[in-house]
């Protein structure tokens, strides 16, 4: 799956979170978090939105570890969940931020990660989620690299736009 595809599937389940739990006013806060959450376990790839914008990270995971591997697993979120606890204790430490922001990225991040994995279990190849176990699990057999990924987005899209007029 392309990296547009990550983004709007991840930008679609997060809104409709957001909607259920009656929390739609933090649709701009959050949103941009599903979305890297989405991106983050290609950052296994130099050539990817991320692994582009991280290259000093991407390139030396992308070397010691290659593509669908930690990054696509359950240790990959919790590796990327303890990063990012780090950054967020340094971050509070020196100025104040909103604690629900604080507790709930971590959550929201989840579920943004979790989206591309399950659109990657879709494909063929699958994804090793209790990796270092090399077993891949997948629900489909889409092939990624021929998937139509501007049908796919625009599909997306479309049940974005559907979701934030009829909510």
């Amino acid at each position: 799956m392309s990296g547009k595809v990550h983004s709007v599937f991840g930008a679609l389940v997060g809104i409709n979170i957001l909607i259920i739990v009656n929390q739609s006013e933090y649709i701009a806060l959050f949103v941009p978090v599903y979305i890297i959450g989405a991106l983050m376990p290609d950052i296994d790839m130099t050539k990817s939105t991320l692994g582009k914008l991280l290259y000093p990270i991407s390139y030396p995971i992308s070397k010691i570890f290659g593509h669908r591997t930690i990054t696509h697993s359950f240790l990959g979120l919790i590796i990327f969940n303890v990063l990012l606890g780090v950054m967020f204790d340094s971050i509070v430490k020196t100025q104040y931020i909103n604690s629900y922001i604080i507790r709930y990225t971590h959550f929201h991040f989840s579920v943004g990660y979790l989206t591309h994995l399950f659109s990657d279990m879709l494909t063929y190849q699958g994804v090793p989620l209790f990796y270092p176990i090399k077993k891949s699990f997948n629900i489909a057999k889409i092939n990624s690299k021929k998937a139509p990924d501007k049908t796919i987005t625009s599909i997306i899209t479309m049940l974005i736009i559907l979701t934030l007029v009829f909510r």
